[in-house]
């Protein structure tokens, strides 16, 4: 006599039958990061070049303080920047709606959100880096000279932020706690649920206390790199003019 168990398998971890089109979503969240990012940074570092070169800051800082300066061009192209950004965000979640086989990933309420608040600390972090770059330099053909050795932590982090497209990995766990990095892989960890609530305030942490430090040194640089005419200035003596 036989008996015939039947035995039911479940698994303990179920895989998310949105885990695939997540992924995708957050690969183009990270692909407008790196583009917004990119983008309105290079405007910051021009504008600082045009007003130097024109000589119309000299003017401007005899009313203004350089750290004024700084923050007000910050801030208005950073609010340029997130209205673009949330406009771009609705038309496309609003055209993919509509479309037909297409269904809006589970994820979409939150990658919003993640990129929308990346993008505010990424953008303070860089371009108050863009920003301290463009003033060592007066004219526009020295731009992408100074600018590149900001723009290529902005390379490296969108690069593993892609490797996550195969599945998270460590690379990017710890990439998404440096603040050079996290902008493009924080929002990626938290599109597929990988991202602990505690890593998230963790790496926000790292990333507000990185902004309050390179704005602190940026705008000495801004400041002392504004007034020097003439060849391209060296961050030591534009920290060296700031305390004169």
């Amino acid at each position: 006599m036989r008996v015939r168990f039947r035995v039911e398998v479940r698994q303990l971890d179920p895989p998310d039958p949105d885990e695939q089109r997540n992924q995708t979503l957050a690969f183009f969240g990270a692909v407008l990061m790196f583009i917004a990012l990119i983008t309105y940074g290079q405007w910051i570092t021009i504008g600082v070049i045009e007003e130097k070169s024109s000589r119309v800051v000299e003017v401007v800082l005899g009313a203004v303080p350089a750290r004024s300066l700084l923050a007000g061009k910050i801030i208005g192209i950073g609010a340029l920047g997130l209205l673009q950004l949330i406009i771009f965000a609705a038309v496309g979640l609003t055209v993919a709606s509509f479309t037909s086989g297409f269904e809006i990933p589970s994820a979409a309420g939150r990658t919003t959100a993640a990129v929308i608040v990346w993008f505010l600390l990424g953008f303070a972090f860089y371009a108050t880096a863009f920003a301290a770059a463009g003033s060592l330099v007066t004219r526009q053909e020295d731009a992408q000279n100074v600018v590149f050795p900001v723009s290529i932590f902005l390379i490296i982090g969108y690069m593993i932020s892609t490797t996550a497209l195969t599945g998270m990995n460590d690379v990017v766990r710890v990439a998404s706690y440096i603040p050079l990095t996290a902008p493009t892989t924080m929002p990626m960890r938290i599109a597929v649920s990988d991202a602990a609530w505690w890593e998230v305030v963790a790496a926000t942490g790292l990333m507000v206390v990185a902004i309050w430090v390179l704005v602190r040194v940026a705008a000495r640089i801004y400041s002392g790199g504004l007034l020097r005419i003439g060849q391209r200035t060296k961050i030591r003596e534009a920290l060296r003019s700031a305390e004169t």
